[in-house]
């Protein structure tokens, strides 16, 4: 009995069931320190308190609570934020976590803690593991707005390659592949070439072609003040102009995806100091 002595170091019984156990466990260990005056009847005895204290443990709801307070954090999540083999795996942590729950809250015998520890540390570990995309997909969106008439066929396929090669993480690809698929993307752009016959109404065009709402306002109007310009001095060294201005354009979509989930987080699951750090970062 005191070599298997039961711990309670992750909260699997109530406080009450477990102090009568580890009182009588306690009472044995001390009469065993006096060995020679301990009678059989009375040895007895306090192994028998022990047994009927442990028979009498009763399983906490802690680490229920602590995973249900886990997958709180997934309604926040926005499924085309992440590759999909990522968020499916969240998805099924989670739904192991609500089957569990489903079956503690029904059963007479409720669910053995442990279950609730494993489950809560895989959701944990999918959550972690959960790859951002959001980047990678704004790269993606603005080659559709990319005139490939105006540029090299070598320096274009060079970009649609790269773009395509993007596109394929996207179900599955690890968080390093799609980071240096975004750095591939943004290089191979600002590598595109001007075919020399381009002329400074397409690279206009192609300027205006560009969504506003996906960069910094201040380079978004850094470039549509060098395109006014333009087009009143219709002079063809803007071209390069407005060609380095589109490179300059600093993408903030990925930015905005964040934000969503974090404001869509319901207060009332986090305490004061975490939620208002949250806030902070967002405002």
């Amino acid at each position: 009995l005191v070599t298997g002595k039961v711990s309670n170091d992750q909260h699997i019984y109530t406080t009450v069931s477990y102090n009568t156990y580890a009182t009588a466990m306690a009472n044995l260990e001390a009469a065993l320190t006096d060995i020679d005056n301990l009678s059989a009847a009375k040895a007895a005895e306090l192994e028998a308190a022990v047994k009927s204290a442990q028979t009498a443990l009763v399983y906490s709801t802690y680490n229920r609570e602590l995973a249900e307070l886990a997958v709180e954090t997934y309604a926040a999540m926005v499924e085309e934020n992440y590759t999909t083999a990522s968020y499916a795996a969240v998805t099924r942590a989670k739904e192991a976590i609500d089957t569990l729950v489903a079956q503690d809250k029904a059963a007479e015998n409720p669910v053995d803690p442990a279950g609730f520890i494993q489950a809560k540390t895989t959701y944990d570990q999918a959550v972690a593991a959960l790859v951002d995309v959001t980047a990678l997909k704004a790269e993606i969106a603005k080659a559709d707005q990319v005139n490939g008439e105006l540029y090299t066929t070598e320096s274009y396929a060079a970009y649609t390659d790269a773009v395509a090669a993007g596109e394929a993480l996207l179900q599955s690809g690890t968080a390093q592949a799609v980071a240096a698929a975004v750095a591939d993307i943004q290089a191979k752009f600002a590598a595109l070439e001007l075919k020399p016959d381009a002329t400074l109404d397409e690279v206009i065009a192609q300027a205006k072609a560009l969504n506003g709402e996906n960069y910094t306002a201040d380079s978004y109007e850094a470039l549509m003040a060098l395109v006014a310009e333009a087009e009143k001095a219709q002079d063809n060294s803007y071209i390069t102009k407005i060609q380095d201005a589109m490179n300059a354009l600093v993408n903030v979509e990925a930015l905005k995806a964040q934000l969503a989930a974090a404001q869509a987080v319901d207060a009332e699951k986090y305490t004061a100091t975490s939620y208002k750090a949250l806030t902070a970062l967002v405002a």
